[in-house]
């Protein structure tokens, strides 16, 4: 007779689950401090904290701190005003409602540099022709480059004395 065990995975607080849907969590932060700093932060309301204050209040490494208040700098959750944050969302609603617009603008920059792409290229493996300002100057400008570079480098050994 066999005994399987099966471990059961307890589910994920929501913060942590919004954290991963939002690329907030990455392979580094493999025990969610990130979800910890945000606690602290969501703790203090508007009050502004430096690294060092976070690093001791939180029991984390001050570099790990900066670390991860960089990526919520970037993420829009807090803002940083000489050398302290401060959260700046008042809700996770509004940042995730703020995260679709951001993604809806993008997508729609995506469509047009696709259409852009497709019109100067096809899928047969040949390139369709684009007009001279755009993309031929620049090749014919780095092949002249390549040649007078080695015209340069060809001076250089005749000089010297060798051919």
């Amino acid at each position: 007779m066999k005994i399987r065990i099966i471990k059961r995975e307890e589910p994920e607080e929501p913060l942590i689950r919004l954290c991963r849907g939002m690329n907030m969590l990455t392979e580094r932060d493999t025990d969610a401090t990130l979800v910890e700093i945000m606690k602290s932060l969501m703790e203090m309301e508007e009050r502004e904290i430096g690294c060092s204050e976070l690093a001791r209040q939180t029991g984390l490494n001050r570099i790990t701190c900066i670390y991860h208040m960089n990526r919520l700098e970037k993420a829009g959750v807090v803002e940083k005003e000489e050398k302290k944050y401060r959260l700046v969302i008042d809700n996770f609603e509004g940042l995730v409602e703020g995260m679709r617009k951001r993604m809806e603008r993008d997508f729609e920059e995506f469509e047009k540099m696709a259409r852009e792409i497709d019109e100067n290229f096809s899928f047969e493996g040949e390139r369709k022709e684009i007009e001279e300002g755009r993309r031929g100057g620049r090749k014919e400008e780095r092949e002249e480059r390549k040649g007078k570079a080695k015209d340069k480098e060809k001076e250089k050994w005749v000089r010297i004395g060798v051919e």
